[in-house]
């Protein structure tokens, strides 16, 4: 039919534009945040685009709802503010003809994004972990500044150098602080002339320093050590490390076996963003009525609105799983219950049922009383 394919063409292209506006705004913002960490030495230069990358794949899951649902309500707004919804309806239209358009274009994007969800942004999450752990022991020579003092393996180790190399290969006036994590043991303090970085057969990373002095004892006692030496080599390279399994990287088949209420929260939200797709296209399509002579962005900020309220929901419930404070069965589905009882709602409203159901009902309530008489 020639007016399902117009307004699904209407629908997706207006879905498709705002997801990429946003997407393009999300990861201007993310890579912005980036190059604060890679100019504060928090991250490796050669790491900040595959960061940006791994990020799209989350960005979209989150956006994609947010596309569907502000992509409708500006069609439709547009459509009744140049008069060609009216125009629809009158010529013989129904409303259920948007709806299942709706409907067709979210059972589409709930299928993409539950993929999202449920495998592929945990297997990037995990994918840049890895690639963070393989980069940390590279992290502080790739990102050393002269002049400036660099933390390493969670601020115990302090790193500083006065002048490096167009390459980072050489280094001048070295200085390196480690504070062990037991307490009761020495902290060790390394000056250097020059430093050189080095690798192994292994690959490994090695600090070689020249005409130096190494300093070990514990602070505010007198028993400690001085040693000059001519050269000293140090391991840069950290041993392996395990990925840690936090939420977001744990697959969905060990959430699916867990029962602890951190595992049950992170299950329900993977389901949750995908399951509001639907909601959100209905909401979308209730609430983007505009009267006559209206503005076709009317509605934009109360459906707004809208979506920040369903999402916050969504957001505390999740919170509430956290601290088992209301069970799993509750979880967020009384969040989508709402939701979708309040498209309903709005679609009935929308399409004159209500208005329809009083007049039969006062038109009976007319024939019982004439009858009664």
């Amino acid at each position: 039919m020639v007016v399902q394919k117009y307004l699904r063409s209407v629908f997706l292209r207006a879905t498709g534009a705002i997801t990429l506006v946003l997407l393009l705004i999300a990861l201007s913002n993310k890579f912005v945040s980036l190059i604060g960490h890679a100019a504060s030495g928090d991250l490796p230069g050669t790491l900040l685009f595959q960061m940006v990358a791994l990020h799209i794949p989350e960005l979209l899951a989150f956006l994609l709802p947010l596309g569907l649902f502000l992509g409708i309500i500006f069609s439709v707004g547009r459509m009744y503010a140049e008069s060609e919804m009216i125009a629809l309806l009158a010529n013989g239209i129904p409303w259920r003809i948007f709806l299942v358009e709706v409907l067709k274009i979210s059972l589409f994007l709930t299928i993409f994004v539950s993929i999202l969800t449920l495998w592929s942004i945990p297997k990037f999450q995990l994918f840049k972990e890895q690639l963070l752990n393989q980069h940390e022991s590279a992290h502080l020579i790739q990102s050393m500044s002269p002049g400036r003092f660099h933390s390493l393996k969670g601020g115990t180790v302090v790193f500083y150098v006065e002048e490096v190399s167009k390459g980072k290969q050489n280094l001048q006036e070295v200085f390196i602080a480690e504070q062990p994590l037991d307490s009761s043991e020495a902290w060790s303090v390394l000056t250097a002339e020059k430093g050189e970085i080095s690798k192994s057969d292994q690959g490994h990373r090695y600090l070689e320093l020249t005409n130096g002095t190494r300093y070990e004892g514990r602070p505010g006692s007198s028993d400690y050590s001085v040693v000059s030496y001519d050269s000293y080599g140090r391991l840069v390279d950290e041993t392996e490390k395990q990925v840690p399994m936090f939420n977001r990287v744990t697959p969905t088949s060990q959430l699916l076996k867990s029962s602890t209420p951190n595992h049950r929260s992170e299950l329900q939200w993977r389901i949750a963003i995908p399951m509001s797709i639907p909601i959100l296209g209905m909401l979308a399509l209730g609430l983007s009525y505009v009267p006559p002579r209206g503005s076709r962005y009317a509605k934009v900020l109360p459906s707004i609105l809208v979506y920040i309220l369903y999402y916050n929901l969504l957001t505390v419930s999740k919170r509430w799983i956290e601290a088992d404070t209301i069970g799993p069965y509750i979880g967020l589905w009384w969040v989508h219950l709402l939701a979708a009882g309040v498209a309903i709602g709005f679609l009935l409203s929308h399409t004159g049922f209500w208005s329809r159901y009083r007049y039969r009902q006062s038109q009976q309530r007319l024939r019982v009383n004439y009858e009664t008489n």
